[in-house]
């Protein structure tokens, strides 16, 4: 194999999707090829580097912007496939290729500016704040419909064996919040499900409970809550808190400051 490819496999490598046989030759030609192992350093400090770097939110239209751009690359691409085999993306844009443009755009959006002008894939910790800060818009969508059509005892018992992994049952009453609505769903492609609370000012609350014992937090925006650390995060104009409990995932998403996400954590965390 050629040093071109196993540059190639060193993003791969470094988020832990390499197979273990490809991962162990690359490990092993890094160890002999001072060039390729160049690539690797240098790729890491990048990595460490933008992990530290402040986060700022995406201006206006940037959404349409990207997709009709990412749109028009790949029409683009089609086009010259037709005529060429000639590889038509760079290496830094591989990563999104495969996966679904629209999924690509809702993950480039939410990540800070400076992953994007790298061209990074962001953190799976930034994918997993704005999958359920988009999922939480749309079970609101949904709630009304929802609404005098559901039995949540039945339902409960339904998402326990939905579920793939063990959960404590949230409390129907958590201080001021109230559990009004739940129903199953997914997050990050495994099973998940979603409770929506409110509280006395009809503001929604969403808590996602999902398979989630490989999710590494970390310890940059993590705050301390009375016992407890969760990490605390924001995604298109919510406020969330992630945290873990065995090999359960848990998140609680809303439009509130991270003074009154807390809040509502810690009333949820009590009762759980």
């Amino acid at each position: 194999m050629a040093c071109e490819e196993y540059q190639d496999q060193i993003y791969l490598l470094q988020r832990g999707e390499l197979e273990p046989g490809a991962a162990a030759g690359l490990r092993a030609h890094l160890e002999a090829c001072t060039p390729c192992r160049t690539t690797y350093d240098r790729e890491e400090a990048l990595t460490a580097a933008l992990a530290g770097a402040s986060r700022h939110a995406a201006p206006a239209g940037l959404r349409q912007r990207v997709a009709e751009t990412l749109r028009a690359a790949a029409a683009g691409a089609e086009g010259r496939s037709a005529r060429s085999p000639r590889r038509w993306a760079p290496r830094v844009w591989r990563p999104l290729v495969p996966a679904a443009l629209g999924a690509a755009v809702a993950a480039l959006i939410s990540v800070p500016a400076t992953w994007y002008l790298a061209g990074r894939p962001p953190a799976p910790i930034v994918v997993l704040a704005q999958e359920v800060a988009q999922e939480h818009e749309r079970v609101g969508y949904t709630l009304e419909w929802d609404r005098g059509r559901q039995d949540l005892a039945v339902t409960l018992a339904y998402l326990s064996r939905w579920l793939d992994v063990e959960f404590p049952k949230p409390p129907l009453l958590a201080g001021a919040l109230k559990l009004v609505g739940a129903r199953p769903t997914y997050i990050f492609e495994r099973k998940a499900a979603a409770f929506t609370y409110e509280d006395e000012r009809g503001r929604r609350v969403t808590l996602f409970v999902f398979r989630g014992g490989d999710i590494q937090l970390p310890e940059k925006g993590r705050v301390q809550v009375e016992r407890f650390r969760p990490y605390f995060a924001a995604a298109d104009g919510n406020a969330l808190c992630v945290w873990r409990q065995k090999e359960a995932g848990f998140s609680m998403v809303g439009r509130m400051t991270q003074e009154e996400m807390a809040e509502a954590f810690l009333r949820v965390r009590r009762g759980l």
